[in-house]
């Protein structure tokens, strides 16, 4: 028994010596294993994932891109000598148009319900925001429906203000500066929203030194209110100017021509995909120079209150004339750009029930409402992997991943159809001869056919609404509790999905909307990709309207306004909660250094 010991013991150094050197091969071949995939790969499973899914939102922007070098047509020679001067003009006065005004009311009305009290001030901090419910081609339909020569207010006009007036009226509402007009009541919410929250932010201790310096309010508001809110305002125009270029939906309604339905134009009706590829890369460079603008207008300045404490502003109040003219003039811009839109529709919906519910409007609801569910899944799912991956690898690879995924949003939505339908066609001709060899098929536009292609739209122009939202959710999330899951054995996926998602159920949920009602809303795209003989919501009513029965496009239009709502009242508590939360604190701790500094302490 003792001699039988001691042999395998005898035997246990060899042995041990043979497992040590088996041990340091598998572990040296995993560490080359390793070396191999982050040094020549540069890669982790999260990283790769994330590029792969940057790649495919870029596709469609890369090919038009690259589309761009193929030889010139004869149709795109005749473009450019008859019709291309026009698109350029249109769009670029109604951006100009549009920016302006949008610029004054937004700020205006900014400044009204931040820095000064009047009667209704709380109730137009609110209504303010509504007309972001509202798509621009909906109100574009309501006012040409009601001022129009049939339209249900033509009569009240001609009777109160004369038939010159009414004929003045219905005659230039189909124009180009009516155009200006209805675009900037609905897009103005993008100024306002983001500008009060600038103006919220500034310390009342800078605005009191200019007071004291013997400035107006008026005076202030000019010389050191907006200055200190310049990148805020910048951002919101910039949004408001790529709204502009993506609009088709009112400049088709009112017939003026621009990029965006030169686009459509020429691709429907042309059948010329060469000349709607070069149209499309104008309109992406003309984007690309709004953003460079914004970015560049900043510089490398900052714009801080320059104070130690801050003080939440004191509101003016304002009495007498000056509160009268306060509120009537943010009752004019709320009932202009919300109430009377929705009014009109609701009339037009009261005298039509009929044909508001039947089987054609069901299939419409669920063909809207599965559509945009499918698509907001996919948007959640592709934001939380990119969010994650930067997380994770917080290197320039990443971040220009990150970069490179959300850049759809800035751009029109004819410009992403133009590049899915030319990635997707060449997908189709390229399998079509593959299967029919292969297995004897023929699939003819099998993808190109499908809802696969709004779906794959959808996830490149929208993914970066998801975005923004998940990446705020993870900001809040420490990153140690990541750390604590990994040291006890937790890999990134379990980490993410017992630890990360849990916590941040509520900016999955906002995500989640914001990119359903967009998708509900977008018709650019919708128009452009569905396949035959599918109709949502938004499709619907812009075709009724088109073959002039804008009544019945009411039942449509109000379910895409009630759902509008929803995200317009989340951004807007959203704000208010932050402004109402950051004072309080702010307000405790000069409370605090007061107590500190004072004798009996």
């Amino acid at each position: 028994m003792p001699a039988q010991q001691r042999k395998p013991h005898d035997a246990s150094t060899s042995d041990i010596r043979t497992s040590g050197i088996t041990r340091s091969r598998i572990m040296w071949e995993r560490l080359l294993r390793t070396v191999r995939v982050h040094v020549f790969f540069g890669l982790s499973g999260w990283t790769l994932a994330a590029g792969m899914l940057a790649l495919l939102v870029a596709f469609p922007l890369l090919t038009i891109g690259v589309s761009l070098f193929d030889p010139v047509s004869d149709r795109w020679e005749h473009l450019v000598s008859t019709q291309l001067s026009t698109y350029i003009s249109n769009s670029v006065i109604l951006v100009l148009g549009v920016g302006m005004f949008t610029l004054l009311v937004g700020v205006s009305t900014a400044w009204l319900v931040s820095a000064c009290d009047f009667p209704g001030r709380r109730f137009f901090e609110y209504a303010l925001v509504l007309p972001l419910a509202l798509p621009t081609y909906l109100v574009a339909i309501t006012y040409a429906g009601a001022f129009g020569f049939a339209g249900t207010l033509y009569g009240s006009v001609q009777s109160t203000f004369g038939n010159a007036a009414a004929v003045a009226i219905a005659g230039n509402i189909m124009s180009r500066e009516a155009l200006i007009i209805v675009m900037g009541i609905v897009l103005y919410p993008y100024v306002y929203l983001i500008s009060r929250a600038s103006f919220m932010q500034q310390s009342h201790s800078v605005l009191e030194v200019a007071r004291l310096l013997g400035r107006s309010p008026g005076s202030t508001f000019l010389r050191v209110s907006v200055p200190l809110a310049r990148p805020a305002i910048a951002a919101g125009l910039s949004l408001v100017l790529m709204e502009v270029l993506n609009d088709y939906g009112a400049a088709k309604y009112f017939g003026v021509p621009t990029f965006t339905t030169g686009i459509f134009r020429v691709w429907s009706s042309y059948d010329s995909p060469d000349a709607a590829v070069r149209l499309a890369g104008m309109l992406l460079l003309l984007v690309i120079l709004i953003v460079l603008f914004e970015r560049m207008q900043r510089g490398h300045a900052r714009y801080d209150n320059s104070v130690s404490v801050f003080r939440p502003g004191v509101r003016y109040r304002l009495r007498g004339f000056r509160a009268a003219a306060a509120t009537v003039f943010a009752l004019l811009v709320v009932t202009v750009g919300f109430f009377f839109p929705v009014g009109q529709l609701l009339y037009w919906a009261a005298g039509t029930p009929a044909e508001l519910v039947d089987g054609r409007f069901l299939r419409m609801v669920l063909n809207s409402f599965g559509l945009a569910a499918m698509a907001t899944v996919l948007c959640v799912l592709t934001a939380v992997i990119l969010v994650y991956t930067a997380r994770l690898h917080r290197t320039w690879l990443v971040r220009t991943i990150t970069k490179v995924s959300v850049m759809g949003y800035a751009v029109p939505g004819a410009v992403i159809a133009i590049g899915v339908l030319l990635v997707l066609s060449w997908l189709d001709s390229t399998l079509e001869p593959l299967l029919r060899k292969s297995f004897g098929l023929s699939i003819g536009f099998l993808v190109t056919g499908s809802v696969l292609t709004l779906l794959f739209a959808y996830l490149v122009r929208f993914i970066a609404v998801s975005f923004q939202s998940i990446e705020s959710g993870f900001q809040s999330v420490a990153e140690r509790m990541d750390e604590s899951a990994r040291s006890l054995g937790a890999g990134g996926l379990r980490t993410l999905l017992r630890i990360d998602l849990p916590l941040i159920r509520g900016p999955l949920l906002a995500a989640g909307l914001l990119a359903f009602v967009d998708i509900l809303k977008e018709l650019p795209l919708t128009l452009m990709l569905r396949p035959f003989n599918f109709d949502t919501l938004a499709t619907r009513a812009f075709e009724l309207a088109q073959d002039e029965m804008p009544a019945l496009a009411a039942g449509p239009a109000l379910i895409i306004v009630a759902i509008g709502l929803l995200p317009v009242f989340l951004i807007n508590s959203y704000f208010t909660r932050k402004w109402h939360h950051e004072s309080a604190g702010t307000e405790t701790s000069v409370e605090n250094v007061s107590e500190r500094t004072s004798p009996r302490g």
